[in-house]
């Protein structure tokens, strides 16, 4: 299109714009820049201006009017290009007074915040269209009144606007002029003097963008994002380490707000009135230069701002993060030499940001801290390492205080961003330096105090309360990720504690394994003072550390100091203790015996880590520590034998003998019985190795059996010793192993366990009693009125004189089996477990009922040793069933009935009922009154009168099926129960009640059905209220009415 017909086509439009500057007027101009090629529409550029910059100039032209003017100005240039540096500094000087007010204190003027929007974003693109020779015409001394103030009105914009488009709009301007923004036309060689021209409103500039980028993270990460990489690039371009004039001229850091904000002011006034003053400026200007004094100031001042930049290190939004990563490694690379000091900062966010969640943070600090350390390496190799070293250093230091003093204040993820950062300066120094730093006492002495105040443990959650129960000794998967000798008093966050103990396998990986195991050794043996920290750190950092052979000597003299007697058998009971090997006459209290059983655990627990690391090279150090591994995993206390179970676990897969406890000592199991014979036979010294035995019976095979049998027939002596009465315990944990193992290898032939739910038993009842009588009486009067007397007689005379031969004439009579040698060991082991039933001890009576139980289970196939002791078990027994003083005592004892019962039936049948079955029924009643209207969330349900209270009702109809009860047990039995049905009742005991009618319903159907009528027609004045047992009653109708049609 020729100039002409272009000229023909705006004329119209432009003339419309200056007599009626409205919205469509402008929008039609706007539309025809579209119509018009660039370089013509280039030409006529001035031509289009005019309208649009008169109007703009008129103080009648309403703010919404001025708006669609300034965004009809940015189309234009960006349809063009701003070739002229006087039509840009008119433009920008025209757009920026539309936002300045003189009269305000903040020097910007109350219009729309669209406006001021639309305004920022036409002088970003103003310029960022200018040529190539207007950019270096901009960017001189002479300019800087007149561009400062747009920035000023930027700076005031961005700090204290809310809507966030508009604040972003600032800062980007800001990064335009100053040419940091991301345009490709970016040219290296303007960086000096844009610097140059800069360096005085850098004071404002920068502390304007800090106090965005510290802003509340309300205001939106993309602002605080800009802010920040607006902050950075303008740091880097004022203190990049380029050759800086040597000049005496020294600018004060602080006075440059003021010579910047005097000109910003003067440039507002009247030329004619301020023209000397405004030389004046631009002289002072140009004679100022960055000198290294002016360096210096600018350093210190961000030094200040650096230490605020921290909190960013856990902003909530990646990518804020990962524009701080960016930020920090700009700096680090281009301004290190000017900014020593701040240095240190950025290389711990680097640190801290490369051990980020997010790959993509994490990758880009990896890959900053690697581009540095090559850089550094190849220019000066140590300055880099010594930044590191020493903020290594000052880290330690402060750790414990981060950890300490701020534990209520401190977010957890603070303390772990610090580990964090911790974790990567280890990693950074590496295994080439930091053996070298640890050389240094202060550096080793710091470092493993720091640790040791840092892992502080707690052991107040330790319990010492020993666990009577024959618990099962195997490991669990639960038991693996429980620890709870690990507690640590100043966090709880398992990151955390995860985190921590990376660190320490980091500083035994990288670091002198051997100066370190040596230091926290000699502190172990030197007094009380964090031993039990010593012993966690030490675990950690040997199992980050044995990789190699030259390290078995320390794992040698570790394991001496762990196994010592003054460590691995400290008192654990708060009392004057005899111990396994040493004698103390000391009183601790609960306090001390809770530390000394955490630290026998972290003993433990050291012994799987060493093993771990060490792999199969472990097996010369088996023999020496595997029977005191295993005496732990048999303590009574939960916690210590979990730590002993899993560090005898980590042995098994280490030395490549399975994965448990019980392949292990499958493969030692020899050494294991000559060690346990051997000790018992001097067991006042070493009353552990029944903990031993046990575990070792548990996790044995067959093939043992013998060697069991000795050491129980030594274990049976010592247990006749009257000075061995304290390990009473012990003996029968076991007496109760040995038992289990035998079921296990010879499991009974006749188990008569669930009968009661296969078969049923006929018990006569009155009715069918009746009516077979009457048919009986029926069919013999037919019977005697048909019988000829005489002839019957000669014949039954005749069958009895006949003599009677023998079918067993000539047979020999069968020889009677020998019994089993474990079996004659059983029944020595239930004589014995008799004598201690009477004890006062309530522990060793509930221990004895239940090995007592476990003994008779064995002997079922055997009833000539069977029978012998059911009635030796007999008289003892009685007095426990007949004492409901002990309810827990009673159960006990009444499961061992029900096993009797179903072992020996009949045999006790007659006693049972003449001295057991009144007892139980009457107290089965009795406490129904005190269950009643306990709700099923009360602590009732908690109790052993609850508890026997089910184990009589869930139990009672097996007894009474083994027994072959008749009506009257039966109803007695009945009627006990029968309060049970009351919906006031537990909903356990209302379920375990409705089984046990249903048990007799099976056999006995008609007692059932009696009962449940006496319910249902209140003919006892126990029962008042009916509604109560409505709803069970119907579902034992219910039953019986399904049995009467399965019996049909």
């Amino acid at each position: 299109m020729h100039c002409n017909s272009a000229f023909a086509l705006l004329k119209p439009v432009c003339d419309e714009v200056v007599k009626h500057p409205t919205k469509k007027c402008l929008q039609d101009l706007t539309e025809t820049f579209g119509q018009i090629p660039i370089k013509t529409l280039l030409q006529l550029q001035d031509y289009v201006l005019y309208p649009l910059e008169l109007n703009l100039q008129r103080p009648y032209v309403s703010s919404e009017t001025r708006r669609h003017i300034v965004d009809c100005i940015k189309q234009l240039i960006l349809c063009t290009e701003v070739n002229s540096l006087k039509k840009y500094l008119n433009l920008y000087t025209l757009l920026f007074i539309q936002l300045f007010d003189k009269d305000s204190s903040s020097m910007v003027a109350n219009v729309s915040e669209e406006l001021k929007l639309s305004v920022i974003q036409c002088v970003t693109k103003i310029t960022q269209k200018c040529t190539d020779d207007v950019i270096r015409q901009i960017y001189n001394k002479n300019n800087v009144p007149r561009i400062s103030q747009g920035i000023f009105v930027c700076v005031h914009i961005m700090q204290n606007e809310k809507l966030r488009p508009l604040r972003i709009a600032a800062i980007e301007f800001i990064m335009a002029i100053t040419q940091i923004d991301d345009q490709e036309r970016y040219i290296e060689v303007w960086r000096p003097s844009i610097a140059d021209m800069i360096m005085f409103i850098v004071p404002g500039v920068l502390t304007g963008l800090h106090k965005v980028v510290i802003g509340d993270e309300k205001q939106g990460h993309l602002v605080t994002k800009t802010a920040l990489r607006a902050w950075s690039r303008i740091l880097v371009l004022v203190l990049e380490d380029i050759i800086i004039a040597k000049t005496k001229t020294k600018m004060h850091f602080s006075a440059k707000v003021t010579v910047i904000s005097d000109a910003k002011t003067k440039s507002e006034e009247n030329q004619s009135e301020n023209e000397k003053e405004t030389e004046t400026i631009i002289k002072t200007i140009q004679s100022q230069q960055r000198t290294l004094e002016w360096a210096k100031g600018v350093a210190e001042n961000v030094l200040k701002m650096s230490e605020s930049l921290r909190p960013l290190q856990n902003h909530s939004h990646w990518k804020v993060r990962h524009e701080l990563a960016e930020s920090c490694y700009s700096i680090l690379d281009k301004c290190q030499q000017h900014l020593k000091d701040t240095s240190v900062i950025f290389v711990e966010i680097l640190l801290k940001l490369s051990d980020d969640d997010v790959d993509q943070v994490a990758s880009t600090s990896q890959a900053a801290i690697k581009s540095l350390t090559q850089k550094l390496e190849e220019e000066d190799g140590i300055s880099f390492y010594e930044i590191l070293e020493e903020n290594f250093y000052g880290l330690v230091t402060k750790l414990p205080r981060i950890i300490h003093l701020y534990f209520l204040t401190l977010a957890d993820s603070e303390k772990l961003a610090v580990l964090r950062l911790l974790k990567q300066y280890l990693t950074l120094i590496g295994s080439g330096r930091l053996p070298q730093l640890l050389q240094k006492t202060s550096h080793l002495e710091r470092t493993v105090l720091a640790l040791l105040q840092t892992a502080e443990l707690q052991s107040s959650n330790m319990s010492l309360l020993s666990d009577c129960s024959l618990r099962d000794l195997e490991l669990n998967q639960d038991a693996i990720f429980h620890t709870p000798w690990k507690q640590f008093k100043h966090f709880a966050d398992q990151s955390i504690i995860e985190k921590l103990e990376v660190v320490l396998m980091l500083l035994g990986q990288n670091g002198d394994l051997e100066i370190l195991c040596n230091h926290l050794l000699e502190l172990l043996s030197t007094g009380r003072e964090h031993r039990n920290e010593i012993v966690f750190v030490l675990n950690k950092i040997m199992l980050g550390g044995l990789h190699t052979e030259e390290n078995i000597h320390i794992v040698k003299n570790t394991l001496d100091t762990y196994l010592s007697p003054q460590l691995w058998y400290v008192p654990l009971t708060v009392s004057v203790t005899r111990t396994e090997t040493v004698t103390t006459s000391e009183v601790l209290n609960i306090s001390q015996v809770r530390s000394n059983l955490q630290l026998v655990c972290l003993l433990a627990e050291g012994i799987g880590y060493m093993a771990t690391a060490l792999e199969t090279r472990f097996s010369r150090f088996l023999m020496h520590c595997l029977y005191l591994i295993v005496e732990r995993a048999g303590s009574p206390h939960e916690a210590l034998a979990a730590a002993g179970l899993k560090a005898a676990a980590a042995i098994a897969k280490a030395v490549r003998q399975g994965n448990d406890i019980t392949s292990l000592l499958s493969a030692n199991m020899d050494y294991f019985m000559v060690q346990v014979s051997l000790r018992l036979r001097n067991m006042r010294r070493d009353p552990g190795v029944l903990s031993v035995l046990s575990i070792a019976m548990r996790h044995s095979i067959q093939e043992m059996l013998p060697y069991l049998q000795n050491a129980v027939t030594e274990v049976l002596l010592q247990c006749c010793d009257t000075f061995q009465m304290q390990h009473t315990s012990s003996f029968l944990h076991v007496f109760y192993t040995f038992f289990l193992c035998i079921k296990k290898w010879f499991p009974s032939k006749n188990d008569k366990r669930g009968t009661s739910c296969k078969g049923t038993i006929d018990i006569p009842s009155v009715i069918s009693e009746f009516v077979e009588y009457i048919e009986n009486s029926q069919r013999c009067k037919i019977h005697f009125k048909n019988l000829k007397f005489n002839e019957g007689y000669t014949e039954q005379t005749k069958e009895m004189s006949e003599p009677i031969e023998s079918n067993y004439l000539g047979e020999e009579t069968p020889e009677k089996l020998e019994v089993p040698s474990h079996i004659k060991m059983t029944v020595s082991v239930v004589q014995r477990c008799l004598h201690l039933l009477p004890r006062k001890d309530k522990q060793c009576r509930l221990q004895a009922l239940e090995t007592l139980t476990e003994g008779l289970e064995v002997l079922a196939d055997y009833e000539n040793e069977l029978l012998p002791m059911v009635h030796q078990v007999w008289s003892p027994l009685i007095g426990r069933l007949q004492d409901a003083s002990d309810p827990l005592v009673l159960n006990r004892s009444f499961i061992l009935l029900t096993t009797l019962a179903r072992l020996a039936e009949d045999f006790i049948r007659a006693r049972t009922l003449k001295q057991v079955w009144p007892a139980l029924c009457n107290f089965l009643f009795d406490s129904a009154e005190k269950s009643k209207n306990k709700s099923s969330g009360s602590a009732f349900q908690y109790s052993q009168l609850f508890k026997l209270q089910l184990c009589l009702l869930q139990g009672l109809g097996d007894l009474a099926l083994h027994l072959q009860l008749q009506e009257k047990e039966v109803f007695q039995m009945l009627n006990a129960a029968a309060p049970y049905l009351s919906t006031r009742q537990p909903k356990p005991l209302q379920e375990s009640c409705l089984k046990l009618f249903h048990t007799v319903t099976a056999y006995d159907s008609d007692a059932v059905w009696l009962e449940i009528m006496k319910i249902d027609k209140q003919m006892t004045p126990m029962f008042k209220d009916n509604r109560e047992y409505k709803k069970n009653v119907v579902s034992v109708m219910e039953m019986l009415t399904f049995s009467k049609i399965i019996i049909v």
